[in-house]
C-alpha cells in the first residue's frame, strides 16, 4: 500500500512565540512546507544539516559531492509526499518570512522492503547512510510491532543556526500530535542519532524502544561505520497517538 496526502490546502499546525537572548520576542509558524520553498529546505539539509548532524558529520558526507546529490534525491522524494514541516519566522504582518527549521516527514507502511543489505567497506558514503537507514527500518519492523498498516517516520530534524536554543526542535516534534490527528496516523517512529536530539524527543513525549551503541554498528570488515561518536547510542524512539 502507498499512503498519499489527502488533497487540500497546506496545513498550519501551530504558532509559537520565543524570546531571543537579547530579550526580543519572536513569533514562528509551524506548517507544511510550501512546494515553492522545497529547494530552500533541501539546500539547508545539504549544507547546514549535514555538517552538524551526528552521522552525516561522522562520515564527512559534505566532502563527497556525489553522495550529497544522492541524499538530496532521497530527501526530495520524501518532501514530495507533502507532509514535511517547516518553522518560519512571522513578519510584522503575520506572514511567513525567514526559514527557521524543519522536519522531513514521510509515511512508512507494512509493505516496505524488509531486505537487510550488508554494508560493505567499498560503499560510497551515501550508500552506507541510506542502507543503514533501510536496514534499521527493516530490523525494527515498526508496522509489525504495533500491528498497523502505516506509521509516520522522519529523516531529518534541524533548526537553523540563527534560531537554535529557542525550543523550536521540541515544537517541531510536538506538531506530530496534530499531524497524526488530522491524517489518522496511529503512531510515529524515528531514529535519533545524538544525545541532544534524543533529549528533545523525550521532552516531546517519545520513548525508546530500540538502541545500539554506534561503536557496535560495523561493516562487513568489522569497521565502525560511523566513527568518532564515542560511547553514544543510536536510539529508535516512538510515540503512540491512539
Amino acid at each position: 500500500m502507498v499512503w498519499s496526502r489527502p488533497p487540500g490546502d497546506l496545513r498550519v499546525w501551530s504558532t509559537v512565540e520565543a524570546v531571543k537572548p537579547d530579550g526580543k520576542k519572536i513569533k514562528f509558524i509551524i506548517q507544511e512546507i510550501p512546494p515553492s520553498r522545497y529547494e530552500e529546505a533541501l539546500d539547508h539539509l545539504c549544507t547546514v544539516f549535514i555538517t552538524s548532524e551526528a552521522i552525516c558529520r561522522s562520515i564527512n558526507l559534505i566532502d563527497d559531492a556525489e553522495s550529497v546529490a544522492e541524499v538530496r534525491a532521497f530527501w526530495t522524494t520524501a518532501l514530495n509526499q507533502g507532509i514535511s514541516i517547516g518553522a518560519y519566522e512571522l513578519d510584522q504582518n503575520n506572514q511567513i518570512s525567514k526559514f527557521a527549521g524543519m522536519n522531513v516527514l514521510m509515511m512508512g507502511d507494512k509493505d516496505e522492503d524488509k531486505t537487510i543489505t550488508p554494508i560493505t567497506s567499498t560503499m560510497s558514503k551515501s550508500e552506507k547512510l541510506l542502507t543503514f537507514m533501510q536496514n534499521l527500518s527493516a530490523e525494527v519492523d515498526f508496522c509489525k510491532k504495533w500491528g498497523v498498516d502505516y506509521y509516520l517516520g522522519a529523516a531529518g530534524l534541524d533548526v537553523d543556526t540563527n534560531y537554535r536554543r529557542l525550543g523550536l526542535g521540541t515544537h517541531l516534534l510536538l506538531a506530530r500530535d496534530k499531524i497524526a490527528e488530522a491524517y489518522n496516523i496511529p503512531v510515529s517512529s524515528t531514529f535519533f542519532t545524538s544525545p541532544t536530539s534524543q533529549k528533545t524527543a523525550k521532552k516531546a513525549g517519545f520513548e525508546v524502544f530500540w538502541e545500539k551503541r554506534w561503536n557496535d554498528i560495523v561493516d562487513d570488515k568489522g569497521n565502525v561505520i560511523f566513527p568518532g561518536l564515542g560511547d553514544t547510542y543510536c536510539k529508535v524512539m516512538e510515540k503512540k497517538f491512539k
